[in-house]
């Protein structure tokens, strides 16, 4: 590694591994401290076995917070489980009944979700990253909104994407939307909720087609973001900001953990339009969204458009 190298990973990561530090060094106090439970939530997340050390720091990260939900879930194959071992913090973490792993199929960044609903499926969902260090009251707001509003049917976040349609109506390239809106009157046709922030979702929001697995392993293999806002959409299901949100940029990413990062792809090679147009065409011929749904006048030009397009051919 050359100085240069060396002084621009400094410049980027030093408040994150100041926070690193820190956290390691007072183990003691957030894990001996008096904690404040929400029993009507879990948060949720998966790892793959080059991110179980950048895990840790996420949950110390929350952990930290003192405001903590009924259990951690995380959603792993059998390949990562055993490398848990290996961890003596996540084992204690086993051990004291605060975090729980689930041995499940590879269902890629699905996994996150798709098994935490399944397994608790009268609990609300909050999912987040496993390669972020969250603030201490990121999870305090996600908590002091669920109990004002137990039952609305409002998917909320820190952080997420405004949608943006041209001038005929249709959805322009999802890597020209307008990035990390943080302020709810910023928000001018419809929120798109971004995973790395952390995304709340209630016990009634998502229908039973969010977690087919033969169907957006089809049409989104690479896009649950796209899948499951889709899946939202046509259960009637609204899209919010966080009132009390933490700063995103107060949000730090854990060095070295992003060896692969599958936004970029996505982004960068196109791959999340085609997999927005493919899901659309779907959920269109299949009538899970149809005129009785609120937001079929945004999304039916976007539509009609492709739906002759031998590209987008559903069989």
């Amino acid at each position: 590694m050359t100085l240069g190298t060396l002084y621009l990973k400094l410049k980027k990561h030093w408040r994150a591994w100041l926070k690193m530090f820190y956290l390691k060094t007072f183990e003691g106090y957030y894990l001996t401290s008096p904690q404040n439970i929400n029993e009507e939530i879990i948060i949720s997340f998966t790892t793959i076995p080059s991110r179980i050390s950048s895990t840790e720091f996420m949950l110390r990260s929350i952990l930290a917070g003192r405001h903590l939900p009924k259990v951690f879930l995380m959603n792993v194959d059998i390949k990562t489980s055993t490398l848990l071992k290996d961890n003596r913090f996540l084992n204690v973490l086993v051990e004291r009944g605060l975090l729980e792993v689930n041995i499940v199929d590879d269902l890629k960044s699905y996994k996150k979700l798709v098994y935490s609903m399944k397994k608790y499926p009268n609990h609300n969902i909050v999912i987040c990253d496993d390669d972020v260090l969250y603030p201490k009251n990121w999870f305090k707001s996600f908590s002091d909104y669920q109990m004002g509003n137990r039952d609305l049917k409002k998917i909320v976040c820190h952080r997420g994407h405004n949608v943006k349609l041209n001038q005929n109506g249709q959805l322009e390239s999802y890597k020209t939307w307008d990035f990390d809106v943080t302020t709810p009157s910023k928000i001018t046709t419809m929120l798109f909720p971004t995973g790395t922030g952390g995304v709340y979702y209630p016990k009634n929001s998502l229908p039973p087609v969010a977690f087919n697995s033969r169907l957006f392993t089809k049409f989104a293999p690479h896009a649950d973001d796209i899948w499951f806002w889709l899946s939202a959409i046509s259960n009637n299901c609204h899209f919010g900001l966080l009132k009390n949100k933490v700063n995103y940029r107060d949000m730090y990413e854990i060095p070295d953990s992003q060896t692969f990062n599958l936004w970029s792809t996505n982004v960068n090679e196109n791959k999340n339009d085609i997999q927005l147009r493919k899901s659309i065409k779907y959920f269109f011929e299949s009538n899970l969204i149809n005129e009785s749904n609120i937001y079929y006048s945004l999304l039916f030009p976007t539509y009609n458009k492709i739906k002759d397009d031998s590209f987008y051919h559903i069989s």
